[in-house]
């Protein structure tokens, strides 16, 4: 308790003064709201069901963008980490999508793909894509070496070598990267929304912001928040169900 109390006051000390120059400052007030505002707006922004569709919206487009983003990038990583061939061909491709600012790909996506859901699940999934992809690499080439010498001294073929040892020795590494790979499915569905769309977090946002409405801004900047977070302790619970050998080794 001590503890979290200690974490709780650098918060309360800076909505203090963040509320008291609001109080005291029009000008203040009109470029950065204050506290007391933004809560008052979200409790009655979460009262009405546009709200929840726009938060539904945004955590759809993000999870499905994450989940797909993190399967082909992770089955892609480990396809190029057995094949040698594949990995020298592969290679200049991946290094020219690296440097490639991904979300400048928005304005074509809308145009490919539409407005709707598509769209918006593509631009989450791309941004997450190469980011899983170089983590499953790192986590086969960095997987304990002892076994995989021992094994492949053995005659076992590449593939039970991935199956047996890779994939779960590298299990921690993805599941450690998704918590980067969640702020950026999040961030491409709101680029793809603020790009162009008709609801969810990020029209909401950009509405406010066209209406001078900082206080709606941050209120919808306060629900991606709490999305990453919650998406953030799903990650937790779900790593302890497929590596608790991590959790046993912290005992």
């Amino acid at each position: 308790m001590r503890n979290l109390l200690l974490k709780l006051v650098p918060a309360v000390i800076l909505l203090l003064i963040w509320e008291i120059c609001a109080l005291n400052d029009k000008n203040v007030m009109f470029l950065f709201s204050s506290p007391s505002s933004i809560l008052k707006l979200l409790w009655e922004e979460i009262q009405t069901k546009q709200m929840w569709h726009n938060i539904a919206l945004t955590s759809q487009e993000a999870v499905i963008g994450l989940i797909l983003g993190t399967t082909l990038g992770t089955l892609v990583g480990f396809i190029i980490w057995i094949n040698e061939t594949v990995r020298k061909m592969l290679q200049p491709y991946l290094l020219i999508l690296g440097a490639l600012p991904i979300f400048a790909l928005a304005p074509m996506l809308i145009i490919w793909l539409g407005i709707g859901l598509k769209s918006k699940i593509f631009m989450a999934a791309f941004g997450v894509f190469l980011l899983a992809l170089a983590q499953s690499f790192e986590g086969a080439k960095y997987a304990d070496k002892r076994y995989t010498t021992f094994t492949q001294s053995l005659g076992v073929s590449r593939w039970k070598v991935m199956y047996k040892i890779l994939l779960p020795g590298s299990l921690q590494w993805v599941m450690a990267g998704i918590k980067m790979n969640i702020g950026q499915s999040i961030l491409g569905a709101f680029i793809g929304e603020f790009v162009s769309s008709t609801a969810g977090l990020g029209f909401y946002i950009l509405k406010a912001g066209s209406l001078f409405n900082t206080t709606g801004v941050f209120v919808g900047l306060m629900l991606l928040t709490l999305l990453s977070l919650v998406l953030n302790i799903i990650l937790v619970l779900s790593k302890k169900y497929f590596c608790p050998w991590l959790f046993l080794s912290k005992k």
